[in-house]
């Protein structure tokens, strides 16, 4: 990923999260040492992508998603599959995220990657909603 995806992965944000990332956050990620972030692109446009920030062996999942025209297309798998390979290479032993209780379609991918739920953070969003923590040993 460069700062120049930053456009493309704020709409996907838009489209995808109640509270996106600004541009300018995503792309701080670009420069930032601590960051892993990959980017899918499909005819000259991010089509999906992921961040996770790694400190002390540990990546922490800010987010992974995939525009709506690409998804049901198996792409997000393809991210999840990337991202457990660049984190292993990274030296990362275990990988950890929050993904809203409501989220069944992301909370499946995770799990069907053996990720396992750890708990639940009490109105964890602005909102309100709960959010599952999940924690993968890799």
């Amino acid at each position: 990923m460069t700062a120049a995806h930053a456009a493309d992965i704020a709409a996907i944000e838009r489209a995808t999260f109640a509270e996106p990332w600004s541009e300018k956050s995503i792309a701080a990620l670009a420069d930032d040492p601590k960051a892993i972030a990959r980017v899918l692109v499909r005819d000259g446009k991010v089509a999906a992508y992921y961040s996770m920030y790694v400190v002390a062996g540990e990546g922490f999942v800010n987010n992974l998603a995939v525009a709506p025209d690409m998804r049901g297309r198996d792409v997000g798998s393809a991210l999840m599959r990337d991202m457990m390979y660049a984190a292993s290479l990274s030296g990362v032993t275990a990988l950890t995220l929050e993904v809203r209780e409501s989220n069944a379609v992301a909370r499946a991918l995770y799990e069907k990657f053996g990720f396992k739920s750890a708990g639940i953070r009490k109105n964890f969003y602005p909102d309100k909603e709960n959010a599952v923590i999940y924690w993968l040993n890799i």
